[in-house]
């Protein structure tokens, strides 16, 4: 009986042990272990500005990035301009006998030729003074970015976006200072300067473009010869030979014989969207998700020819100065679908690649004008067709804070059945009828932001 009460009296002692041990790690955990309560509280610090921080997993977000994209230019090679003259009528570049010019005291000014020339002869060494493909490179332009969206709590995101690039200018000309007249290789300025002077193939065109009615000299004198004599010249007549050599004339048409050509080429885009974003599958090192939504895009594109035709004095006017226009647009609607990945890579920086394709309905409008003081006819035409596209990027993401995200990347766009034309200028003016073609439509470039979810 001792030895059962006294097992008894052990079997108390050790339960009573293990329940103070029991009781002391008690009063050392903390005061609640679940999950499902569990809250963060303030940080020590806070950055001032109202982003996300904690638990909180959904709001509004808002992005700011800037781009430094190109888009492609279509402009091939089309000879526009040559150095040289028309003699359209045959008034400027005599044959035949020379006959003495003589002032009023009888005295031998000049010697110019009986007859007229062959009409539409061409002065001077055609050689190309001017091409399309001068306005046709490639350039960075830079631009911006903005998007705004909501992310919910289970992770799909509704977003909109806005991007505009800056305008794309190339410029090029010409004017009366050929290769060869400062020291370099060419035929200089030719016989009688005529290769000072520029000149373009435009023709049926009107009066109205008609230009300067003393534009060049002409080396044919300007009276009837009547057995190698030339009838007396007018005062009037002797003081122009005495000044310029020969009786000013008209190289009929502002683009014939003129002093300066210029070329410029100007593209402006811009890009608006709806997303919607949504998850796929996501781990702590990746996720998976899929695009879809709605776009609009405008490419507008125009080249433009200028043409100077200064009068024999070097006088300019509106009325002797023509700008030929080609401009083209295409008005983009179309829906999109697309899938992105992102890779976790650790101390705040993941990457990124995404891919989308779509289709867009594309307005084409295409205007050809010329342009000259008061006068300007044009004509103009539309269509709508068909343009498949594909975009992808990818991307270096750093997350420095929570709720602020940078971004970089290298992002490419390709359109298909653009609208385009690859020789702008139509030379025959009746018709005003450019060349065009649909053609494939890139852009390509650098982007870098920063994003703020609250």
């Amino acid at each position: 009986m001792k030895h059962l009460r006294h097992e008894g009296v052990g079997s108390m002692m050790t339960r009573t042990r293990w329940l103070g041990l029991l009781v002391g790690a008690m009063l050392l955990l903390p005061a609640a272990a679940r999950g499902q309560d569990y809250n963060v509280g303030a940080p020590s610090w806070e950055f001032p500005i109202p982003t996300m921080w904690g638990d909180k997993d959904e709001g509004y977000y808002f992005a700011a990035e800037a781009l430094f994209f190109r888009i492609n230019n279509p402009v091939r090679s089309q000879i526009l301009a040559v150095r040289g003259f028309w003699d359209t009528s045959g008034d400027i570049s005599g044959r035949g006998e020379l006959v003495d010019a003589l002032d009023a005291g009888g005295n031998v000014i000049q010697q110019l030729f009986s007859q007229n020339g062959p009409p539409g002869a061409f002065i001077g060494s055609k050689q190309a003074a001017l091409s399309s493909n001068e306005v046709g490179r490639d350039k960075f332009e830079p631009g911006f970015r903005i998007t705004g969206g909501y992310r919910f709590r289970n992770g799909i995101a509704v977003e909109g976006s806005i991007w505009y690039l800056n305008e794309v200018q190339n410029t090029a000309g010409a004017g009366i200072v050929p290769p060869g007249s400062t020291g370099f290789a060419g035929p200089g300025v030719g016989r009688n300067n005529a290769s000072s002077f520029l000149s373009a193939p435009f023709f049926n065109f009107t009066p109205d473009f008609a230009g300067p009615a003393q534009d060049v000299v002409s080396n044919i004198y300007p009276n009837p010869v009547i057995n190698g004599t030339g009838v007396p010249l007018s005062p009037a007549q002797i003081a122009l030979i005495t000044q310029f050599g020969g009786i000013p004339v008209a190289a009929y048409g502002i683009w014939n014989g003129a002093e300066d050509m210029t070329l410029e080429f100007v593209q402006r885009a811009w890009n608006a969207e709806v997303n919607c974003r949504l998850p796929v599958n996501q781990t702590d090192c990746d996720r998976t998700y899929v695009i879809a939504g709605a776009r609009v895009m405008n490419i507008w594109e125009r080249f433009s020819f200028r043409t100077v035709d200064l009068d024999i004095n070097s006088n300019p006017s509106p009325l002797n100065t023509a700008t030929y226009y080609n401009t083209w647009e295409n008005q983009l609607y179309g829906a999109q679908v697309g899938m992105g990945y992102e890779y976790y890579i650790g101390q705040g920086f993941s990457w990124s690649v995404e891919g989308r394709v779509g289709l867009f309905l594309d307005y084409r409008k295409t205007q050809i004008q010329v342009e000259r003081g008061d006068v300007d006819p044009f004509t103009e035409r539309d269509d709508v067709g068909l343009s498949p596209f594909f975009q992808g990027g990818a991307f270096v993401w750093w997350y420095p804070l929570e709720g602020v995200q940078m971004r970089a990347g290298y992002e490419f766009q390709g359109i298909f059945n653009v609208r385009r034309s690859e020789q702008p200028v139509s030379f025959d003016l009746g018709k005003l009828d450019a060349t065009y073609k649909d053609m494939f439509l890139r852009f390509d470039g650098f982007s870098a932001g920063i994003a703020f979810i609250f």
